[in-house]
């Protein structure tokens, strides 16, 4: 059975105006109130605050983050790199560039060292692709990381906003094993591409889905209350075969871990 997981931050957040925050003082603790509420999952943050203390950075918090796994009975599914949401690939700057293929590589190991298999990289908002040079650019860093990713039994998710047929193409083009798509069913309504259809076409590429529920002004809302048509998604899930977690990308409220314990309920309704 599919693993259910939530992102990290969603139930102890830093800040509960912002979604996407490491909790730099309570992820120790996250592993346990996510067990707790029922998940067995959970996908790892790495964003632009204080990334340089996220404990996928260096060897003793990775052996933290296993140790915690295990006696919480949480698997690490994924990390999301949303660092590179402010610091994507499409930077003229050479230094920068440099970088982020630094950043990259640390958390390629990273994955390895904490038996993750799946490194999710947003091209959204900031770095949203645009044009046919940012998907060079794409192109250019993955092939970049080709032999690490074999090394380490590492897949790269790329999670973007374009419809299913520029994916198709773009995917195609890739064309590396450890280069995959994470799907957001949320983000894939909201820009009302149909989100069950485009899981039947994107199958063979999909490392990743994300379970969010998106309004008609883009807001994150309760599973159910939103745009998304749930059971149709899930239906093209199981034909698909796809095996991975499904991780909560869900809105808080005011009470974090009573929504994400609603949340997960709708879920296991499905499934």
């Amino acid at each position: 059975m599919n693993k259910i997981g939530i992102m990290q931050g969603r139930l102890l957040p830093k800040d509960i105006k912002r979604y996407q925050v490491f909790p730099s003082d309570t992820w120790e603790e996250e592993f346990g109130v996510c067990k707790r509420s029922g998940f067995s999952a959970i996908e790892l943050l790495f964003d632009i605050d204080a990334y340089y203390d996220n404990p996928l950075m260096y060897s003793s918090g990775q052996e933290k983050i296993v140790k915690l796994s295990k006696s919480s009975n949480i698997s690490v599914s994924s990390v999301c790199a949303d660092f590179f949401k402010k610091y994507g690939f499409f930077q003229n700057s050479q230094q920068v560039k440099e970088s982020n293929i630094f950043v990259l590589r640390k958390l390629v190991e990273a994955c390895g060292s904490i038996g993750c298999g799946v490194l999710l990289i947003p091209f959204l908002e900031e770095t949203e692709i645009r044009n046919k040079k940012d998907k060079e650019d794409i192109v250019r860093t993955v092939d970049l990381m080709d032999k690490l990713l074999e090394k380490y039994g590492v897949d790269i998710c790329l999670e973007t906003t374009l419809c299913s047929e520029e994916i198709t193409e773009f995917m195609e083009k890739i064309d590396r094993p450890h280069v995959k798509v994470y799907y957001d069913i949320g983000n894939g309504a909201y820009f009302k591409y149909n989100p069950s259809e485009e899981i039947l076409r994107l199958s063979k590429w999909i490392g990743g889905i994300h379970i969010k529920d998106r309004d008609e002004k883009g807001c994150n809302v309760v599973l159910g209350t939103g745009l998304v048509d749930f059971a149709a998604c899930f239906e093209s899930i199981k034909k698909i075969g796809y095996k991975g977690s499904y991780i909560l990308e869900t809105t808080m409220c005011d009470d974090p871990v009573a929504t994400a314990t609603k949340n997960l309920e709708f879920v296991k309704t499905f499934i």
